[in-house]
C-alpha cells in the first residue's frame, strides 16, 4: 500500500474529513496503531482491570481524559476528536455488532462515555517479535 499520510494528525484530519475511509495499515510509518474501544463509565473499570491483569493480549495504551472527554493525555493522539477522526467504526450493542464502517460516533457519544487505546495486533507482534 502507498502511504498517503505521514503524519497521524494529517490522517486524522482526513478521517474527521471524511476524505479517508480506508484501513489505516501502512499508513504514517512510525507511529502506533491502535484499537479504540468506548464505553460507559459504568463499565471502565471492569476494563481497565481486564486489560491490567491481560497486559499481552490487551495492552492497554491510553485512556480518555475524563468520562465524556473526546481526547486523550497531552501527547497521545493530539487534537483528536474520539467522535470523528477513525476512518470507520464498528459500534456493537450487547455484545452483538449492531453496524459497521460508520462514518463517526457523535450521535453515540456520551457524557459519561470513556474511550480507551488498546495496541492494534500488528503493533503487537512488532514489540515482541
Amino acid at each position: 500500500m502507498a502511504v498517503t499520510h505521514d503524519t497521524a494528525s494529517s490522517l486524522r484530519l482526513a478521517a474527521r474529513d471524511g476524505c479517508f475511509r480506508s484501513p489505516t495499515a501502512g499508513q504514517c510509518p512510525g507511529h502506533v496503531q491502535a484499537n479504540l474501544i468506548v464505553l460507559p463509565s459504568k463499565y471502565a473499570d471492569d476494563f481497565r482491570e481486564l486489560c491490567r491483569r491481560n497486559p499481552v493480549p490487551c495492552p492497554l495504551l491510553a485512556e480518555s481524559v475524563v468520562p465524556g472527554s473526546t481526547a486523550f493525555p497531552p501527547g497521545v493522539a493530539d487534537g483528536i476528536d474520539i467522535t470523528t477522526d477513525v476512518p470507520g467504526y464498528n459500534v456493537y450493542r450487547d455484545s452483538k455488532l449492531a453496524a459497521s464502517d460508520v462514518p463517526d460516533i457523535r450521535d453515540l457519544w456520551a457524557e459519561d462515555s470513556v474511550a480507551f487505546l488498546s495496541a492494534w495486533w500488528r503493533e503487537q507482534e512488532r514489540c515482541y517479535c
